[in-house]
């Protein structure tokens, strides 16, 4: 099921701006320009993400030709080895209740916010993968595997630096920490030297700086400015000051986990309350403990975004998948919770269904009937199927979760084609780029450029970025160019684009 829903995600529908086109369009700037050494946007460097993802998508375009897949494609790969790895975790937290493993995949799916960024072009999946090794080395260390993980966390951290910054060493070191709660409980426990743990644990983490900091060093001089500046602060400073992007109160996040990771949390109250043991073992004690510090540490943190979890979410996965491997005989869900679990879905698909029928998104959004249809029918069918009365818990959880995967996959597969354009950029990028390599000038006035036509439009260069009080004057001088401007109102020759217009101005 994950790989036949994974392959029609990405597949299915184009990159979305502005976060997956701007990634597009770094990765389409070192294509163009033939510098892999270090990422660009609009033809300055781009400091807000490491560069392994876009070298794997430089790598990917060399095989299989400059696709807007590959990427997404990649990540999802990356996300199934994450959640193979997770296998291997339960099976090692949990000995005792093998058949943990075999409901890994579904716990994922359980957790609606793995399911949202799995087939997106985001570096937050393919940070789980580095999460889930750094993991398994932990645990290697407290048994005293000393070579094995040595390998795999010094790969965790390589790679996770090289993926998503310092935040695979959130994740890893949040269990690291909460080892003396969970590792005397642990079976694989063979009581490693603490000093000798913590020495490996410094040691790899500050491997992988170094090597980041000697990929800076190249970067620098191939660019010929100090970008280490640039990215210490877009990575790492900038994340914890108060005017921060996205930055939000510390309780923020408690309004994001409930939504993020339901309908799991409901099944373990479901269960729970049924007369399931919640014991202080070792695994629950290793999730519950990471979860606790990572969640004090992100709160402390101005910037928030829920995709901030991610490298956590495997741990809550392989969780969830205990749970469900225990909840075997008779249904244990009883109605009160079937109804709990089907409301949300139902009172969301009717409150966007009243919303998107009113004059204003009918005006941008230009909504088609069967997209919009199938996004709201859909969440009304599943609730139905999960107030009908099942015959044990395991039928019932697949219930829960292959129709949260089929509502999912209708979002990814739908919102493009429902909004009829307000998404997608690629008519426009095309016709501007082959403006541009005709010889027309092109000039964005629509606020912060973001690289938003540059890989559907192939352009050959960042069109030129003016102040929307600059225009007139800029059509007075390029009578034949073409200006971009962004309108709260429909014109000839607008798009919809974002909830506003984006409008094509020219001098003829």
């Amino acid at each position: 099921m994950w790989v036949v829903a994974l392959v029609a995600a990405v597949a299915g529908r184009p990159l979305l701006p502005i976060d997956e086109t701007r990634y597009a369009a770094v990765a389409w700037e070192m294509w163009r320009d033939q510098h892999w050494l270090y990422p660009t946007l609009d033809g300055a460097f781009y400091a807000h993400k490491p560069p392994l993802l876009f070298w794997l998508t430089l790598l990917g375009w060399h095989v299989w030709g400059v696709a807007d897949w590959v990427p997404r494609a990649l990540v999802a790969l990356m996300g199934g080895a994450a959640m193979v790895g997770t296998v291997r975790l339960a099976a090692r937290l949990w000995p005792d209740t093998p058949a943990a493993g075999h409901w890994v995949p579904m716990a994922f799916g359980l957790l609606w916010i793995w399911p949202l960024y799995a087939p997106a072009w985001y570096f937050d999946v393919p940070n789980a993968l580095w999460c889930v090794m750094g993991v398994h080395g932990v645990l290697d260390v407290a048994a005293r595997r000393w070579r094995r993980a040595t390998l795999l966390l010094l790969a965790a951290s390589l790679g996770g630096v090289f993926t998503k910054g310092p935040m695979v060493w959130l994740t890893v070191g949040a269990v690291a920490v909460c080892a003396p709660l969970w590792g005397p409980r642990w079976t694989g426990w063979r009581r490693p030297s603490w000093m000798g743990a913590a020495v490996l644990l410094g040691s790899l983490m500050a491997a992988g700086a170094l090597a980041y900091g000697a990929w800076l060093w190249a970067a620098s001089i191939a660019a010929g400015e100090p970008v280490w500046r640039a990215v210490l602060g877009a990575q790492a400073l900038d994340r914890v000051s108060t005017d921060a992007d996205h930055a939000a109160p510390w309780w923020w996040y408690l309004g994001q986990l409930p939504w993020m990771l339901w309908p799991g949390w409901l099944l373990v109250l479901a269960l729970w309350r049924k007369g399931m043991r919640l014991g202080a073992d070792a695994g629950t004690l290793l999730v519950v403990g990471a979860f606790v510090v990572l969640g004090v540490v992100l709160s402390l943190v101005a910037g928030k975004r829920p995709h901030y979890w991610m490298g956590w979410l495997p741990l809550a996965a392989a969780w969830l998948a205990w749970w469900l491997a225990r909840a075997q005989g008779p249904c244990a869900v009883t109605p009160v919770w079937r109804w709990l679990a089907a409301l949300p879905p139902l009172l969301l698909a009717l409150a966007f269904g009243a919303w998107a029928t009113r004059p204003y998104p009918q005006t941008v959004y230009g909504w088609t009937g069967p997209a919009l249809w199938a996004v709201v029918a859909l969440p009304i069918l599943w609730s139905v199927w999960l107030l009908w009365p099942a015959v044990t818990t395991a039928q019932w959880v697949r219930r829960l979760a292959t129709g949260g995967g089929v509502v999912m996959l209708a979002l990814h597969l739908t919102f493009p084609t429902a909004t009829n354009g307000a998404w997608q950029v690629r008519p426009l990028a095309e016709r501007v780029g082959q403006a541009m390599r005709a010889g027309t000038p092109v000039a964005w006035a629509a606020g912060a450029h973001h690289g938003v036509l540059t890989f559907y439009g192939r352009l050959p260069r960042t069109p030129q970025i003016i102040d929307p009080s600059e225009v007139d004057a800029w059509v007075q001088r390029h009578p034949n160019g073409w200006v971009l401007v962004r309108s709260e109102h429909p014109q000839a020759g607008c798009t919809p684009y974002r909830g506003r217009w984006l409008c094509l101005r020219t001098g003829v």
